[in-house]
C-alpha cells in the first residue's frame, strides 16, 4: 500500500484538459442564452451549490472580466480569455445535453484557442468534444480526497472547474 493510501486519500474521477486550435463556431444553441449581470446572483448561488462552497470571491471578479457569460434553466457557463486561449469554465449542468449546449454557446466566436478542463459529472461531454475537435493536452489529472467520504457539493452537475487548480 502506497504511503498516500495510508494517508486515507481516495481517488476521484480523473479530469481531462481538452483545447481546440481556433474558436468553434457552433449554430446558435436552443435553450441557451447570454447572462445579464441581473443573473449573476443566480450564478454564484448555483456555483456555490454545485462546489460546495461560497465561491463570490473568485467569481465575482471572474464574471467583472469573463469575455461570455451563458446560462440555461439549471446551469451556467462562464467563458473568459488569457493572451491565447478562451478558457470555459466554471462549467454547472442538470443533463450532459444541458453541459454540451452550454459549453458550445460559452464557446462560439471565440478567437483564439479554446480550453475546457472536463470532470467526471459526465463521461460522454469528453467524447462530445473529441468528436467535434477538440484534443487532450495530456494525460487525465488525478483528482483526489482526504477525509470526507465524498467531496463538497453537487459532483453530479460539476462539469469543469473554473481550472482544476482552483476547483
Amino acid at each position: 500500500m502506497t504511503l498516500i493510501r495510508r494517508l486515507g486519500v481516495e481517488d476521484l474521477p480523473a479530469c481531462q484538459k481538452l483545447a481546440l486550435d481556433r474558436g468553434w463556431a457552433p449554430d446558435e444553441v436552443p435553450g441557451v442564452r447570454e447572462a445579464a449581470p441581473e443573473d449573476f446572483a443566480a450564478v454564484v448561488a448555483l456555483d456555490a451549490e454545485v462546489a460546495g462552497a461560497d465561491r463570490t470571491v473568485v467569481l465575482a471578479p471572474l464574471l467583472g472580466r469573463a469575455e461570455k457569460v451563458v446560462v440555461a434553466d439549471g446551469g451556467f457557463a462562464i467563458a473568459w480569455n488569457t493572451a491565447e486561449q478562451r478558457v470555459i469554465g466554471p462549467v454547472a449542468a442538470p443533463s450532459e445535453e444541458a453541459a454540451r449546449a452550454l459549453i458550445a454557446a460559452a464557446a462560439h466566436g471565440a478567437d483564439r484557442e479554446v480550453r475546457v478542463e472536463v470532470l467526471g459529472a459526465f463521461p460522454g461531454v469528453g467524447a462530445w468534444l473529441a468528436a467535434h475537435g477538440m484534443r487532450a493536452t495530456g494525460d487525465p489529472l488525478a483528482t483526489m480526497l482526504r477525509g470526507t467520504p465524498r467531496p463538497p457539493g453537487d459532483r453530479a452537475r460539476y462539469v469543469a472547474p473554473i481550472l482544476l487548480s482552483l476547483g
